[in-house]
């Protein structure tokens, strides 16, 4: 997910939801490696609201990222989710 998401055309709605603040989006915004600017962003995101997950969704399916909103997996068992990266692990 990580390498596949394009920070850049989801950051408009991403703030236009209010899953981030301006100073957060900006600084996405400017990040030099769009890697990093995703793992800012998928860090921040939990932190925000109940509902932040459904939201994300759906600015990823509005921007055609269906391929990265198909690996957010919902876990029944636990309610948390699982996030399937695409990266070979550390």
């Amino acid at each position: 997910m990580i390498d596949n998401l394009n920070i850049i055309i989801i950051l408009p709605d991403i703030i236009a939801f209010e899953l981030i603040n301006q100073a957060e989006y900006e600084k996405l915004l400017n990040e030099q490696v769009r890697r990093d600017a995703v793992m800012e962003l998928l860090l921040l995101l939990p932190n925000r609201q109940e509902n932040w997950l459904s939201r994300f969704l759906m600015v990823l399916k509005k921007n055609n990222q269906d391929r990265c909103a198909d690996l957010i997996l919902p876990d029944a068992a636990t309610g948390k989710t699982q996030l399937a990266f695409t990266s070979t692990p550390w």
